[in-house]
């Protein structure tokens, strides 16, 4: 989809939660900018309303390893493994 979005002459939907909303190349922010979140590959998506006040905000990140967290998602209780590694 993002690859889709760098042409700056088309829009395409997008479904969330059974509705439909169009995306279009002007509502994505294509710019490599200094940041401070933990992890590089970061997104922030933000739902706008009409007047330009930020109704619903998250950031998403990925830390690698095909993994997803979100910023105040809480700890996982992972156990301790079966089989402990040590050197």
């Amino acid at each position: 989809m993002m690859d889709r979005l760098r042409d700056a002459t088309k829009k395409y939907p997008a479904n969330i939660n059974g509705k439909t909303f169009m995306i279009s190349h002007d509502m994505i922010i294509w710019d490599k900018i200094e940041h401070s979140y933990p992890y590089a590959n970061t997104m922030i998506m933000r739902l706008v309303g009409k007047d330009g006040s930020a109704l619903f905000e998250r950031e998403y990140y990925s830390p690698g390893g095909g993994f997803f967290l979100w910023k105040g998602q809480p700890k996982a209780d992972r156990g301790k493994p079966l089989y402990p590694y040590t050197a």
